[in-house]
């Protein structure tokens, strides 16, 4: 073969060449080549890391500031919101008004889930003396049938010892160890038409309902209850300039 010869060394030992190269020369040049190409891939490695690394940090920043933006966004629409409770109280002559709030609690085995109600606000008057809403945390929406018989206007009004125990009788028998005569509630709907929330308005003495009034007194305080409920991602993502909004 032309390309391969042995030749004797000075020291006699046989040395074989590929070309113009010994097989030592070959076997360094290999091991330098894998050298190069693992320093290569390490290299590439770190960057990539690096990148992903990158890209986790930005996304956890992303969600911090919208965390941040939708913890300053509830405490400022709190403060309204407790407003407009008592305000609704004076106008519509109740004793005591509740703003409750549906949210999901724990979910079944096929990952439905339950869902529940909660009240966040709530104004009373003096007369009546003290307060429900701790009663009412983390409650089960199945157990309290009135909720499902609130009506296509999104309202449900009735004496509580007649009308709602006939429907709800384990809520009509709380209600009435309260000196709860009469009740009305609200649906609160938001601008897509998903149910978030309810008013609950009650009286000791249904004598004082003007119909009429805490009629329109209720729709406006329901539609106000459902803007400070929503928390826009499109106005939070214009607010800190993340997100494209179309």
């Amino acid at each position: 073969m032309k390309n391969i010869k042995d030749t004797i060394g000075v020291s006699g030992e046989t040395i074989v060449k590929i070309g113009s190269m010994t097989w030592k020369q070959v076997l360094t040049l290999f091991a330098v080549v894998l050298i190069v190409l693992s320093l290569v891939g390490g290299v590439a490695y770190i960057f990539a890391d690096k990148a992903t690394n990158d890209a986790v940090k930005a996304q956890l920043a992303i969600q911090q500031q919208l965390h941040d933006y939708e913890m300053n966004m509830r405490m400022q629409n709190s403060a309204a919101l407790n407003s407009l409770v008592v305000q609704l109280m004076y106008e519509s002559k109740a004793d005591r008004v509740l703003l409750a709030e549906y949210h999901n609690g724990s979910s079944n085995i096929s990952g439905i889930p339950f869902l529940k109600w909660s009240v966040t606000f709530e104004s009373f008057r003096d007369e009546v003396g003290f307060s429900v809403a701790n009663e009412y945390q983390q409650q089960q929406i199945t157990l309290y049938p009135f909720i499902t018989h609130i009506g296509e206007n999104y309202l449900y009004r009735g004496f509580v010892e007649t009308e709602l125990k006939a429907i709800d009788k384990s809520y009509a028998y709380k209600l009435l160890s309260h000196k709860i005569e009469y009740i009305i509630v609200s649906q609160i709907v938001n601008d897509k038409g998903s149910k978030c929330g309810m008013l609950i308005l009650e009286y000791t003495d249904a004598s004082v309902i003007d119909e009429f009034n805490v009629k329109q007194k209720l729709h406006r305080a329901s539609q106000e209850c459902a803007a400070l409920l929503t928390l826009s991602k499109h106005s939070c993502s214009k607010e800190i300039g993340i997100f494209e909004t179309h």
